[in-house]
């Protein structure tokens, strides 16, 4: 699937998959913030597995996120990953989008990346069926 709609806090919005290069560029930006997720949540204290809740897992990359880089960069990182988000035909304007609807960005990356990025849930046992 190369694409899809979702609604976020009321708003319909549409998601189209990134192209190969670009897909791959931005894992590689992701993976060193994935890889601290992926460790964390690798074992338990008794080293057995763990059973991974979702909104954990959204709650540490988060962490992740905004302890790793400066402030510009992961706003950098976020604008590149909502760069093929649609409201109607029109690309999303971050400013105006986002202004008092900070959450909506959570919302809405959870979704660039279940679409874009199966794989890294694969990773954590959690299935992304979209």
């Amino acid at each position: 699937m190369n694409e899809k709609s979702v609604n976020v806090r009321g708003n319909d919005y549409y998601i189209k998959a990134f192209q190969g290069k670009k897909a791959f560029l931005i894992k590689v930006k992701l993976m060193p913030l994935i890889s601290k997720v992926l460790a964390a949540f690798s074992k338990g204290d008794d080293d057995t597995p763990q059973e991974l809740n979702l909104v954990e897992v959204i709650a540490k990359a988060a962490e992740s996120i905004f302890t790793t880089l400066e402030p510009e960069k992961a706003l950098s990182l976020v604008e590149e990953m909502l760069s093929e988000t649609y409201k109607g035909n029109m690309k999303i304007n971050f400013d105006c989008e986002f202004s008092a609807n900070q959450a909506a960005i959570y919302e809405l990356l959870f979704e660039v990346i279940k679409l874009n990025y199966p794989d890294l849930f694969q990773m954590l046992g959690i299935d992304v069926k979209n």
